[in-house]
């Protein structure tokens, strides 16, 4: 473009021949072509830093696009309570997590210690660590693998611990796995006195687990707003898109009804059809549930979960694409992460009635990797019969552990929450239960997104 201009201004040429034996014309610059090339050069540098500024700063603006999403950051603040949250001070639990560490070169199985004949709790492998939650005061002892008459260690549980180490005097684990295990007590230390927390994730060779890279939207006061426009156009029936798909843009605002744990309510997520067909999808499949995983001490059945659950792929349906994709927007993450490969679970679709509950928990846990479970989406399909009917979603340690909170299910309501810390240490705060469905039923289904990538 600038040899075009510059030829304009009736510029002198030197005629050069090609190996061809054709004719070329290139500029020749004197003063006057120089000058203009670099004014011209000046102007275009210009246009240019003003075109990227605005760009730049769209990062500390309200509005902002992601992915197929535009985000309206701090959109209002209402200062009055969510009609879907009941606060229950009176609800504070003692629960707390406890990390296992095996420190023995033999697999152990894992008990609890209910005063008689044991709950087993999984097994763990030489070097394996596990997490549970726990009450003060409770015993777990340890024995050797398929033989529960040889015991090798027994621990009682303190509120102002976290990490367990599992001593074998006889047949002790490697030396690397002792240091490494000191290194994380002298880390803990150190991180209690400079947080007021104690360490609960993640503690490798290379040290803790890193930061969160996913994004995690700020939450500074209850009631703040943030909405984001998605383009994922709600379900009506079965059939094509263009005749049972909404082109309507959703307008879903994100409220914070809880700074710590950090936690959102979007209503409206779901149309009544696609919660329908939620639970169309699964309600062949549903099985006993289970806690615990593979390589964290074992899947078991327990009495502190009775419900049952099935798990439903993202392309069973249109619909639950849509569904992952709106899910993807109004976290503000690409969609194309939400799969099995990349960062996400299946989603889980969950059934409870009579009384059927899942104890409190943590949905982060720590096997012996840095990828942990860092942002859960709960997705209510039906709703409360009646106010005592049961079955809200309550945690206990909620409003920064002062006292706890409980969310009503109202059929097509969202709940997000993060379960990591900004600086990748585990929420303790974001300890949460299914409370007993006392009167009718209730289905739910849950995104688990992880960080930095599904394990």
């Amino acid at each position: 473009i600038c040899v075009y201009i510059l030829n304009r201004y009736d510029l002198s040429g030197i005629s050069v021949s090609s190996m061809e034996g054709r004719q070329l014309w290139l500029p020749y610059f004197d003063r006057k072509s120089t000058f203009t090339f670099i004014v011209l050069n000046v102007a275009l540098i210009c246009v240019y830093m003003f075109g990227y500024l605005p760009n730049q700063q769209e990062r500390d603006m309200p509005s902002m696009s992601r992915g197929t999403a535009t985000v309206t950051l701090n959109k209002a603040t209402v200062s009055r309570p969510h009609p879907f949250i009941v606060r229950t001070p009176d609800k504070r639990t003692e629960a707390v997590a406890a990390k296992f560490r095996s420190l023995s070169s033999r697999t152990l199985d894992m008990w609890w210690d209910d005063g008689a004949d044991g709950v087993p709790q999984g097994r763990l492998l030489p070097g394996q660590e596990s997490t549970t939650n726990s009450y003060n005061g409770h015993v777990f002892y340890f024995t050797v693998r398929g033989n529960k008459s040889d015991e090798v260690a027994r621990v009682h549980i303190q509120s102002d611990q976290v990490l367990y180490p599992v001593w074998d005097p006889l047949f002790p684990a490697p030396e690397d796995v002792l240091k490494q295990t000191q290194r994380e007590e002298d880390y803990s230390s150190k991180y209690l006195e400079k947080t007021g927390r104690r360490w609960r994730h993640y503690f490798g060779p290379d040290g803790p687990r890193s930061p969160p890279v996913l994004n995690m939207w700020p939450c500074e006061v209850v009631g703040q707003v943030h909405g984001v426009s998605s383009h994922q156009g709600t379900w009506q029936c079965d059939g094509e898109s263009w005749e049972c798909q909404s082109n309507a843009t959703m307008e879903l605002d994100l409220e914070c009804v809880s700074s710590a744990p950090r936690v959102f309510v979007v209503e409206s997520f779901l149309s009544d059809f696609e919660a329908e067909t939620i639970v169309r999808l699964a309600q062949s499949k549903v099985r006993e549930s289970t806690v615990g995983s593979p390589d964290g001490g074992g899947v078991i059945s327990s009495s502190t979960r009775t419900s049952k659950n099935a798990w439903v792929p993202r392309h069973s349906s249109p619909i639950t694409d849509t569904i992952s994709r709106r899910v993807a927007d109004v976290l503000g993450l690409d969609e194309k992460i939400l799969t099995t490969s990349h960062n996400a679970e299946d989603m889980q679709v969950v059934h409870y009635t009579g009384r059927q509950k899942y104890d409190a928990h943590h949905d982060w846990g720590v096997s012996g990797y840095p990828e942990s479970r860092f942002i859960t989406v709960l997705l209510y399909l039906t709703s409360q019969s009646h106010p005592g009917a049961g079955g809200e979603t309550a945690f206990p340690k909620g409003d920064d552990g002062k006292g706890g909170f409980k969310v009503r299910p109202v059929k097509g309501t969202a709940v997000i929450f993060y379960n990591l810390l900004e600086d990748g240490n585990g929420d303790d705060l974001a300890l949460h239960t299914a409370l007993p469905v006392t009167d009718g039923e209730k289905w739910l289904a849950n995104f688990w997104i992880w960080d930095p990538k599904k394990k």
